[in-house]
């Protein structure tokens, strides 16, 4: 499926696996800037950072969930992708230090590890990921939520195995779902007398991705401003 990029204003959409239709905000018909300007999202600065190829550490499926005895696995799993096994573990090392690993296939029946996340300062709060088709290609993607203790910040990292990609979006005080062919965030905006737990606004952003003409990225297909009473309970 190819997906061109235009302005649109439809967020009556199905929240992956969910049957919940009714919009999130009201369509501002404008798309991402109200001006028609670049509303590409340049996703920079992940908390997931590649693993070289030759250094990465390759293991069976069977052993994604058995680490040392000094170590504690936190949560694991492997699905399927499109055509390949992929994985990921939460787990805290010998040190101590909490990581965030993702697997993919290797090519000889074993996983190979291609991301990870380090958190030596113990920052993480909480880690969630939600596996979800939300680039119209037909195959998951992986959503990895890292939930800091500075200003309960949203780290989103966007994994796409098919199209090779990793983006970023940082929200404060927020909160993000895969939706059909997207993906909502909110991102609080303080005012007046705001406490730092309780932004009483939200930046809202409908994302989607455009794999049209070669351009290949996530672009912000609607936005707006939201009252904290309409940003919904979320997976991440």
């Amino acid at each position: 499926m190819t997906r061109a990029r235009t302005a649109v204003g439809v967020l009556a959409l199905l929240v992956a696996g969910c049957t919940d239709l009714s919009p999130s905000v009201e369509p501002s018909g404008d798309g991402g800037d109200g001006g028609g300007g670049d509303t590409t999202v340049r996703g920079d600065n992940p908390v997931l950072t590649p693993v070289d190829p030759g250094e990465a550490e390759v293991l069976a499926p069977s052993e994604l969930c058995v680490v040392g005895e000094d170590s504690d696995v936190l949560a694991c799993e492997t699905s399927d992708i499109g055509p390949e096994l992929v994985g990921w573990r939460l787990w805290d090392d010998v040190a101590g230090v909490r990581r965030f690993e993702v697997f993919r296939n290797a090519g000889t029946g074993g996983m190979q590890m291609y991301l990870v996340a380090r958190d030596p300062e113990g920052d993480w709060t909480d880690v969630k990921v939600n596996q979800a088709e939300v680039t119209g290609d037909d195959a998951d993607e992986l959503l990895v939520g890292f939930r800091t203790s500075d200003g309960d910040i949203l780290q989103l990292d966007i994994v796409d195995f098919g199209h090779g990609q990793l983006t970023h979006r940082e929200l404060e005080g927020g909160a993000a779902r895969a939706v059909r062919d997207g993906i909502e965030t909110w991102s609080g905006r303080y005012v007046g007398s705001d406490e730092l737990c309780c932004p009483s606004e939200f930046d809202y952003e409908f994302l989607q991705y455009d794999d049209s003409d070669n351009v290949e990225s996530w672009f912000i297909a609607d936005s707006g401003v939201v009252s904290a009473r309409q940003v919904p309970d979320t997976e991440l």
